[in-house]
């Protein structure tokens, strides 16, 4: 196998840009309020447990876009739009089912397992994007 060729300033844009979208996607604005009562939660029960869930989170937002990023150069893709398409690729063929069986064997709402992998998948899309297009 022919060694990849990974743009590490593109692998840190990825992780930054999937933390901001994160960011966004749990704020009130979007997504938090659901997601806390999909989750059962108050923003006081999160809120000690946060430090630790953003490490992680960032943890594998880096392993993600290192994964992403190799598969892109593997691939040959050469443009965002394929990028794109590899990361939604990865969703779909990994973290979507990876995700559900779990949430439906511990009684999850689905609503919060969709919530959840709908800022995977988007993630993972403009992560794709952005290890694709910038070469």
């Amino acid at each position: 196998m022919d060694e990849a060729s990974i743009n590490l300033w593109a692998v840190l844009a990825a992780v930054v840009v999937k933390q901001a979208l994160g960011f966004l996607w749990y704020t009130p604005v979007l997504f938090g309020r659901t997601f806390a009562e999909a989750s059962g939660q108050s923003e006081e029960e999160m809120r000690p447990r946060m430090p630790k869930a953003l490490l992680a989170d960032v943890a594998g937002a880096v392993a993600m876009a290192l994964a992403v990023a190799h598969l892109a150069s593997y691939a040959g893709v050469a443009d965002a739009l394929f990028g794109a398409l590899v990361g939604l690729i990865c969703w779909a063929g990994f973290v979507a089912p990876g995700t559900l069986s779990p949430s439906l064997f511990e009684r999850r709402p689905i609503r919060l397992w969709a919530l959840q992998n709908g800022y995977l998948a988007l993630g993972l899309a403009a992560m794709g994007a952005i290890l694709g297009g910038w070469r």
